[in-house]
């Protein structure tokens, strides 16, 4: 009886084995036909959905591309802009600069020459009461 149970337990495990290949291989399949629309077959209308996918895939990759080039464009254009006024700004900086140098240059000869005219001025005053009073010889 054992040789009668082993080919039982051979017949069982081979049965059990069909059922889960026939069960696998159509899970396989399925899998297949859902990841691939076309349906990898050869017949007209899968190559007909495969080439229509292609064309829309290469539409939207030169739709991107064209996006891409045009925000490079305005990045670089924006830029540009920037860089312009950054020396403009310059410019204007330099001539501020200069002229509140020029100013404050100004600033210190009248400061200076106001301040000699008036010590000028009270020693003139100074000599004037001194020569009224007699005290200083001319």
């Amino acid at each position: 009886m054992p040789s009668e149970r082993t080919s039982l337990e051979i017949s069982s495990k081979s049965n059990k084995r069909k059922n889960y290949e026939e069960q696998f291989g159509q899970q396989s399949d399925n899998s297949k036909s859902n990841s691939d629309p076309s349906g990898g077959g050869d017949d007209p209308m899968s190559q007909i959905i495969l080439q229509d996918r292609r064309h829309r895939n290469l539409l939207a990759s030169k739709k991107y591309r064209a996006k891409k080039q045009q925000m490079e464009r305005e990045k670089n254009d924006f830029i540009q802009k920037l860089s312009n006024e950054n020396q403009s700004l310059k410019r204007k900086l330099q001539e501020v600069e200069f002229e509140n140098k020029s100013l404050k240059e100004i600033m210190n000869r009248l400061t200076t020459s106001s301040a000699a005219s008036v010590l000028d001025n009270k020693v003139m005053m100074v000599r004037e009461r001194l020569c009224r009073n007699g005290a200083v010889d001319n």
